[in-house]
């Protein structure tokens, strides 16, 4: 096996792992039972998502497709994870769809604002790329927090995917006015 595909076969182990992670997370949540096995998927999951783009990068085997790949299995993971919040009536499906538009706001954007300076297909922008590395951490912490044994976390829920849902929408319209010229 080359180097070279080792990223995209992590990406694709990492969409693999989120459905499994869905099935042990949605047990932890609907149990109230401290397992740790959605902890442990979670940390591999976050290893995965940290090696394909390492490797990717140090092999010098970064591809347009590669990159897409990635966010999509970040995607997956994000809104799997989030529908099981949902359907454990831990989160409002107000929340899935805020998901759903910023993700389709990101693949459209750096479509119509094509590439950037460096040649990259995909337009991060700071406050959208924090926002979505939270995003895919915060299963993670509500997975500690029930280890730990605290397992009313629906106000927690609902205060971060306020804020974060903010913050996203900040992120969408600094995004149109930075590709659009005007440096903030």
């Amino acid at each position: 096996m080359q180097w070279r595909n080792i990223p995209n076969i992590l990406s694709y182990s990492r969409i693999i792992l989120s459905f499994v992670f869905a099935y042990y997370f949605n047990e932890m949540l609907t149990t109230s039972s401290r397992i740790s096995f959605p902890l442990i998927l979670f940390f591999i999951i976050i290893l995965t998502d940290f090696f394909d783009g390492y490797i990717a990068r140090k092999t010098d085997s970064t591809t347009h497709t590669g990159a897409l790949l990635d966010v999509v299995a970040d995607f997956i993971f994000v809104l799997i994870a989030y529908l099981i919040l949902y359907f454990n009536n831990l989160l409002s499906f107000v929340f899935i769809i805020v998901l759903l538009i910023k993700f389709l706001e990101f693949i459209l954007t750096s479509l119509v604002f094509k590439k950037d300076n460096d040649g990259n297909i995909l337009l991060f922008d700071r406050i959208g790329k924090n926002v979505s590395k939270f995003w895919i951490a915060f299963p993670g912490i509500i997975c500690i927090l029930y280890l730990v044994g605290i397992t009313n976390t629906a106000g927690l829920i609902l205060f971060v995917m306020s804020v974060t849902s903010i913050l996203a929408l900040i992120s969408t319209v600094t995004r149109v006015i930075y590709q659009k010229g005007v440096k903030l």
